[in-house]
């Protein structure tokens, strides 16, 4: 699924709080905020203590562009105030001096992400490839706002796309410059994952509606006459509703390829999370779908980022839970009583890292009962929150580090087999990487069927 950045060198610097906590209501991602000092390109902007402002007021991760030479200096600086993606030039310094700036950003546990002007071929950002969760590639000279896309940069795009698929899954590909609804189109058919927008964002009457437009495509897994099987957007709700959500986004889907029909929900993700789904497109499909649910008769596993590490490396959770209506919170209680009911889940460790001052674990978790606000509330119970999950207490609000990466069912009308897994993209997700890719089927079986 496309991701949308939009650039806040467009935004109104008058009202610039207002315009920035506007984004994440709209639909997107992350925050772009360019960074220069006039060497570089020639242009000054914004600098430190303006992205320390940033991050007290943006629930979105922030995607900080450094267009300055010799950028070493400073990344320290941007990753304690607050940067989640830190992009260098590959042109900006030495060979010698990137690389160490790459892994120095790794090391205090921020995403780097390394950027390639326009001018540059494709084969600078080989050697740093590996060193990276993003590579950037600008469609305009870098500098200023408001320029024309320069389509003959696809190219390079295609060709950098390749070489993540081969040597980096999981890295992002990130385009910038003159992104408006028509380019975006050429952008996502040559491999980008996160679209920049800066004026067609920001002039746009509608941005939501703009957003919805540049993300429109939907990443399906498999559809026939009676379902489909999709990645569910973070941000985007599970069934039918005021705003961005998944049936509205199907139907678009099955409308480009000339179909039409209703779609029903049988399971639900939260909002922030998200992952593989399926929907139903007939009655009987729906009814089968939600039995099979109901028996416990289709396998759900999801991958979590927590923040700390379980004491065991394997184990069964078993709680009771009682939901709150009131605060739309899900708490852990000793005993039965009324609206309580009982949830059971197991985890198993991927991996750990160090990220600054905190241990982040990814898991591997599947789901006996109940849906994804079960997962959140019983880490949460046991001092684990799930990173980006202020709700459950953790210290920012990115959303859950969550996602639904397999799916097992029964063909409701041939009664065949089905299996579907997809591993997440972007942060945090691209700090494991190769566990992640460990993680999936080791028989390397496609998704069914």
């Amino acid at each position: 699924m496309i991701k949308v950045a939009p650039s806040i060198l467009s935004a109104d610097f008058v009202n610039l709080e207002r315009d920035i906590r506007a984004l994440g209501p709209a639909g997107a991602d992350y925050v772009h905020v360019d960074v220069m000092d006039g060497q570089f390109v020639p242009n000054l902007t914004i600098g430190i203590p303006v992205v320390a402002a940033i991050k007290r007021i943006s629930p979105l991760p922030l995607d900080v562009h450094l267009m300055i030479d010799r950028p070493i200096r400073y990344v320290e600086e941007f990753c304690r105030v607050g940067a989640d993606i830190l992009t260098l030039h590959v042109e900006s310094d030495t060979a010698e001096h990137t690389r160490a700036a790459l892994e120095k950003i790794r090391g205090l546990g921020v995403c780097p992400a390394l950027s390639v002007k326009p001018k540059t071929p494709a084969q600078a950002v080989l050697p740093f490839l590996e060193l990276c969760d993003l590579i950037l590639v600008m469609t305009v000279e870098p500098g200023f706002g408001g320029q024309s896309f320069m389509e003959d940069m696809m190219p390079k795009l295609r060709q950098i796309r390749s070489w993540i698929e081969q040597r980096k899954p999981g890295c992002e590909l990130e385009v910038d410059g003159g992104v408006n609804a028509k380019t975006a189109m050429i952008c996502r058919d040559n491999g980008a994952d996160v679209l920049v927008a800066g004026s067609a964002w920001f002039k746009s009457p509608d941005p939501a509606e703009f957003c919805r437009g540049m993300s429109r495509e939907l990443k399906v897994l498999y559809w026939d006459r009676e379902i489909l099987v999709c990645e569910k957007p973070v941000n985007c709700l599970s069934e039918p509703g005021p705003g961005r959500n998944l049936p509205e986004l199907a139907q678009a889907w099955l409308a480009a390829q000339g179909e039409g029909g209703e779609l029903r929900t049988v399971h639900r993700l939260d909002k922030a999370v998200g992952g593989l789904m399926v929907l139903a497109r007939s009655r009987r499909a729906a009814g089968d779908l939600i039995r099979q649910m109901a028996e416990h008769r289709v396998q759900k596993e999801y991958l979590a980022v927590l923040r700390g590490a379980p004491e065991q490396e394997e184990a069964t959770l078993k709680d009771l839970l009682f939901h709150d209506s009131r605060s739309n919170k899900t708490f852990v209680v000793s005993r039965p009583r009324k609206g309580v009911r009982e949830a059971k889940l197991s985890y198993r460790v991927l991996a750990r890292v160090n990220s600054g001052e905190q241990i982040l674990t990814l898991v591997r978790v599947r789901l006996y009962t109940g849906r994804t606000h079960q997962i959140r509330a019983q880490f949460s119970a046991r001092g684990l929150p799930l990173l980006g999950d202020l709700r459950y207490g953790s210290r920012s609000d990115h959303g859950p580090a969550l996602f639904s990466c397999l799916l097992a069912f029964t063909h409701p009308a041939t009664g065949k087999a089905l299996r579907f897994e997809l591993l997440p993209k972007g942060e945090p997700w691209a700090r494991f990487t190769g566990s992640l890719q460990a993680s999936t089927n080791p028989n390397g079986e496609e998704n069914a069927p």
